[in-house]
């Protein structure tokens, strides 16, 4: 872990709200209903590409495609960022971070509403971080939710204001 990543954990962890210090009514029932669930269906077909997450956030996957009846995933890299996408979740993986934003871009007019964008190793290293934030503050995100090893965005449009949350997990 570098001195980077120490630091921010630190800060996560500081910041960091458990179930009962979120007052937004969408985060307190991702909290509830996704993050603090264990009932979940790892053995889903659509996930074996992407046991190269870290074993919690591979749960987290699957618990969220299985609460918002996710369809279709799709993960970008650089290697495959030519392939057209049709998904209500778009994985970003941590391995082009300095990718994440042009990717974003080019991607985000063809997310519909509820969809979701998973942000895999946020804090990784400085320039994730830097590249997280400017994703989290791009107009189009209205809700974004930080868990450490990786970040959502959320495209909902009854969201009215821009929110952003630093979840336990």
């Amino acid at each position: 872990m570098t001195l980077h990543a120490l630091t921010e954990y630190a800060r996560y962890r500081w910041k960091a709200k458990r179930l009962h210090g979120v007052h937004s009514p969408f985060a307190y029932d991702f909290s509830e209903k996704v993050l603090y669930q264990h009932a979940v269906n790892e053995k889903d077909d659509r996930l074996k590409a992407y046991k190269w997450l870290r074993p919690r956030y591979f749960t987290l996957l699957a618990k969220i495609l299985s609460y918002y009846n996710y369809t279709n995933l799709h993960c970008l890299t650089h290697d495959n960022e030519d392939e057209p996408v049709s998904c209500d979740l778009l994985l970003l993986k941590d391995d082009a971070p300095g990718d994440w934003v042009r990717l974003f871009n080019k991607y985000q007019p063809y997310l519909a509403n509820n969809c979701a964008v998973m942000v895999s190793g946020i804090h990784k290293t400085k320039r994730h971080s830097a590249k997280w934030q400017r994703l989290y503050n791009h107009p189009k995100v209205m809700c974004s939710i930080d868990l450490y090893g990786v970040g959502l965005l959320f495209f909902r449009k009854e969201f009215k204001e821009k929110q952003h949350f630093v979840l336990k997990y």
